[in-house]
Parts: C-alpha cells; structure tokens; sequence
C-alpha cells in the first residue's frame, strides 16, 4: 500500500511543488469517499522520500503568520522513482485496481509503451477475474445441492459481473488501439 502512495506523492509533484495539505487533499478525492490516508501515513512518508533525497523540502515563503507549511518538490532521483514505480509490473491482489488507476492518472509523464504495458497487465487481471467468475459460474449451475432460486440469484450476480467487467476491458482495448495509433 506504501508504494501506492509513494506513486501518488511522486506522481503529483511531477506538476510542481505542492503542500502536504494539498497533496493530502486531492488524494483523498482520487481515492473517494470510503478510502482514505491518514496524517500519521502521508507524512512520514513524504519524510522518508526527503531522506531518501526523492523529495526536497521547501520553506513556504507565501505563508502569513503563523505555522508555515511544509512545501514539498521532486528531486531528479523523485523522478527516476517515479519511472521505476510506473514501469513496476502489477501485482495482481486487492490493491490491483486502484494502483492501476493511480497510474493511469500519470500517464502524461511516461512514454506510450509503459502506458500500453500497463493497460496489458491490467487487461491480464480482467481476464483473471473474469475466468474465475466463469468457473464459478459453471460451479454452481452444476452442483446439484444448490437450490435452483439460489442459482438464479446466482446468475444475476456472475451476469452482473460479466457486464461491468467486459464493459471496462472494451474500454481498455479502445484506449489501447488510440494509443497503438500515436506510436
């Protein structure tokens, strides 16, 4: 999960120098209302990316009075591992989704070969899903314990899935074949 948020920090600092309010802020809107990042996390991550000289740390000179935020920028090594998080196969697991996402929303900083790579890779998790709700799906039309009504129910649910899934690869694939064409 780290290295979600290292991606994100990175990814957004791409654009400039940011706050950690800021960057706190809109990645509580990237991740939406049920998923969100704590101080306690965002922070000492953003400490150690300084220590680890990915990002500089600036003072605030339009700050008023008072507590002066912390402004944080990337470094030329903050880019090199901003690359390497982009280019970092995904790991098919619970977090697939929204690393792919996050990586999505940076995809004006990498060539079109890493942004086609990532969509494959994340074409190949689909694809995963989808043969394994199929299994399922033939698991409980033939088990002859299950209650025909369950089985209907059942078949709503894997025909749900079957659409939501086919409707986001078809969108992949266009977004592919568009970036296929600017090669």
């Amino acid at each position: 999960m780290i290295e979600i948020y290292e991606l994100y920090i990175v990814g957004e600092l791409l654009a400039g120098p940011k706050h950690g309010y800021l960057l706190h802020s809109i990645l509580k809107a990237v991740l939406g209302p049920f998923r969100q990042i704590s101080w306690g996390v965002l922070y000492p991550l953003m400490n150690k990316l300084v220590k680890a000289g990915m990002l500089q740390e600036m003072k605030d000179e339009t700050a008023a009075k008072g507590r002066r935020k912390r402004v944080f920028a990337l470094t030329p090594e903050g880019r090199e591992r901003f690359l390497e998080l982009m280019e970092t196969p995904l790991e098919y697991n619970l977090e697939t989704e929204i690393t792919f996402k996050l990586k999505m929303m940076y995809f004006l900083h990498v060539p079109v070969s890493i942004r086609i790579s990532c969509i494959q890779q994340y074409l190949g998790y689909i694809q995963q899903i989808l043969d394994f709700q199929k299994a399922n799906e033939q698991h409980v039309a033939q088990h002859p314990n299950i209650a025909t009504d369950e089985k209907e129910q059942n078949q709503i649910y894997f025909n749900y899935c079957f659409h939501v899934m086919e409707a986001e690869k078809e969108w992949l694939l266009q977004e592919m074949d568009r970036l296929i064409s600017l090669k």
